[in-house]
C-alpha cells in the first residue's frame, strides 16, 4: 500500500503523517516502523523493505521523508512504484514539491493522496493539550519501549505539548535515574518519594554509563537546535528512535 502526502504546507503534512503512522501502529502493535530520508536511503534497504514478509510478526511501515530531494533517489522509486504498491508492508511518502510526472506516476499506483496547500493549517483541537499525560511518554521511555514511546511522542504533539517540553522532560527522568543509580545511600536523596520508588524500578534498565551518554545525546540536541543546526521535532523523534 502507499500512501502520499505532499504540498508546502509543513505543519499539516506532518500532522497527517503522524496521524497515519500512530492508527497503523494502535492497528497493528507487531509492525516496525522504518524511516528513510536523503541521509540513510539505499537501493538495498528499499529492496529489502518491499520483499520483507513474515509469518508472525507485524507489517513494514515505512517513511519516506522528503527522498525526491535527491533526484536519483526519485527516479529509482519511480521505476518501483508497481512492485512497491504490491508489497505486503505499507509505504508513505512525504514531499513539499512534486511534478506532474511525479504525482501522475503516483496516481497509478498509490491508495491513498493527500495534497496540503499553504492555506491549510491545524485544526483547533490539533492546538489543545486535550489532558495527554506526559509523563506516560517518561515512564515508557524508562521502561525501554521505544515503539510505544515513539507513538506517545507523537500524540503528545498532536495534543499540542512542544518538542521542546517532550525533550526537558525526557532529560528530567534521566537525570534522575543518573542520581538513583549513583547514590548508594538512598535516604539522602531529596526526590519526591513516588519519583523515587519509580525511578528505583526504571534505573534497573540502565548501566550508569548508558544513561550518562543518553545524558549527552539529550543534551547535544539542544546545543545543535540553539546553534541552529537542526530541528527539535525531527532530532528528538530520531532520538526516541534510535535510543
Amino acid at each position: 500500500m502507499i500512501y502520499l502526502l505532499y504540498g508546502e504546507n509543513y505543519k499539516a503534512s506532518r500532522e497527517k503523517l503522524r496521524s497515519i503512522t500512530v492508527s497503523l501502529l494502535e492497528k497493528d502493535p507487531n509492525s516496525s516502523l522504518f524511516k528513510l530520508t536523503p541521509e540513510n536511503f539505499n537501493e538495498g534497504l528499499l529492496e529489502e523493505y518491499i520483499k520483507s514478509q513474515t509469518l508472525f510478526a507485524g507489517k513494514y511501515i515505512v517513511v519516506l521523508d522528503s527522498l525526491f530531494e535527491n533526484k536519483e533517489y526519485e527516479k529509482l522509486v519511480l521505476n518501483n512504484l508497481k512492485d512497491i504498491s504490491a508489497s505486503p508492508n505499507i509505504f508513505i511518502f512525504i514531499e513539499e514539491t512534486l511534478s506532474n510526472s511525479t504525482l501522475s506516476r503516483f496516481k497509478k499506483w498509490a491508495e491513498k493522496i493527500q495534497k496540503f496547500s499553504p492555506k491549510e493549517g491545524l485544526t483547533k483541537s490539533n492546538k489543545v493539550r486535550d489532558g495527554f499525560n506526559i509523563y506516560a511518554l517518561t515512564d515508557s521511555f524508562a521502561e525501554r519501549r521505544k515503539k510505544d514511546t515513539w507513538v506517545l511522542y507523537q500524540k503528545a504533539l498532536r495534543s499540542g505539548v512542544t518538542p521542546d517540553e517532550v525533550l526537558n522532560v525526557i532529560l528530567w527522568q534521566v537525570k534522575n535515574l543518573l542520581i538513583v543509580k549513583n547514590e548508594p545511600n538512598l535516604s539522602d536523596l531529596k526526590l519526591n518519594p513516588f519519583v523515587l520508588r519509580k525511578s528505583l524500578g526504571f534505573c534497573q534498565k540502565f548501566e550508569f554509563e548508558e544513561l550518562a551518554k543518553i545524558s549527552e545525546s539529550l543534551l547535544d540536541i539542544s546545543h545543535r537546535v540553539r546553534r541552529g543546526e537542526g530541528d527539535v521535532e525531527i532530532l528528538l523523534e530520531e532520538f526516541i528512535l534510535s535510543a
